[in-house]
């Protein structure tokens, strides 16, 4: 975030306002796909009660100003799970597979700042093998979605070496 508000001229205070703007906005948007997958799964009751939640919580004011990868990675989880809920639902393979690829890539950056985003793909695989489609249902989005992941990963490492952006690996 702070290279990012430093390429696009912000400096001293208005770059740690820029940062905190961000990272309220990636909390909105986390909120925002977790109110559409609970709204998905049961009814929009239920997704308006999710959404009161997070907007009642503490913690996620609290967060704004902090600029933990937590943060960073949490929309990306929550587009992820919606487009993995979407995957679930449809009956057209067709679907199923855009669903599958789209929730792979977005997996994939959320994965590449916070390598616990991969459970959720693995929560995917075990979720198709224990729905009641057939094989050919269940392999056919698995597959789609490591092939989305994969090429994620590697589109956000070309984009990470463009632009000079070093990954921390400890």
């Amino acid at each position: 975030i702070f290279k990012l508000g430093s390429i696009l001229g912000f400096g001293g205070n208005s770059l740690m306002g820029f940062a905190t703007v961000i990272n309220s906005l990636f909390i909105a948007i986390t909120a925002f796909f977790t109110y559409l997958s609970v709204k998905k799964m049961k009814d929009c009751k239920a997704g308006l009660i999710t959404l009161l939640f997070f907007v009642l919580n503490p913690i996620f004011y609290l967060f704004s100003s902090y600029f933990y990868t937590d943060t960073m990675c949490m929309p990306f989880a929550a587009i992820g799970m919606y487009l993995l809920i979407c995957s679930i639902q449809n009956q057209e393979i067709k679907k199923k597979i855009i669903y599958s690829v789209l929730s792979g890539l977005v997996l994939a950056i959320g994965f590449k700042i916070r390598v616990v985003i991969g459970i959720l793909i693995i929560g995917f695989i075990i979720a198709q093998f224990l729905n009641k489609d057939s094989i050919k249902n269940k392999v056919i989005p698995i597959f789609a979605i490591i092939i989305g992941f994969i090429i994620g990963v590697i589109s956000f490492t070309i984009f990470s070496e463009q632009f000079g952006i070093i990954e921390d690996k400890n």
